[in-house]
């Protein structure tokens, strides 16, 4: 998954060019997301700085943007669910551009499908979700304003597939 966030100003959006693989959330301050790409993976296969990466979730060598390493969901269950996250230091009264990257096979359900979310405590901005096969990486892309009143703490980056959903999915 391709993530860019940015601080935008009140004037204009910046402009900034993602360099990572897979993911990055970046501001005017920089990188904010551990371990974007996912490669920094320890013997027992969890990826530094992202969290719940179990069940249907687990990181794959080739299976990331250009054969990188990636996130990958493969799931035939409806009922099973896994929240995969990341806490990322954003700064509450400001609005971020988050761009991702997605690639998916057969993702059927009754829910939005696969995509990526800001989520904190309480509410979160979601991407529009991703069903079907796609061809090839599609990007989503939405803005997210961190209200004021919220913790720091509470906010997380989250690529997902909603629940009630099945198929297969690359971030």
């Amino acid at each position: 998954m391709r993530v860019k966030m940015m601080r935008m100003g009140i004037r204009a959006f910046g402009s900034l060019i993602c360099c990572s693989p897979l993911m990055a959330v970046l501001g005017f301050g920089g990188q904010h997301v551990v371990n974007p790409g996912f490669e920094d993976v320890s013997d027992e296969g969890s990826a530094k700085g992202w969290n719940n990466v179990k069940g249907p979730f687990a990181i794959r060598k080739g299976a990331g943007y250009n054969g990188t390493v990636g996130l990958a969901y493969d799931n035939d269950d409806p009922n099973r669910f896994v929240d995969v996250s990341q806490n990322v230091p954003l700064q509450p009264g400001k609005r971020y551009l988050v761009k991702a990257l997605v690639r998916t096979e057969n993702i059927r359900g009754e829910d939005i499908g696969a995509g990526v979310c800001v989520k904190f405590m309480p509410g979160g901005a979601y991407s529009r979700g991703i069903k079907g096969t796609t061809k090839d990486w599609e990007q989503v892309c939405f803005t997210s304003d961190i209200p004021v009143t919220v913790s720091v703490d509470s906010i997380t980056v989250r690529p997902f597939v909603r629940k009630g959903c099945t198929g297969k999915a690359w971030f």
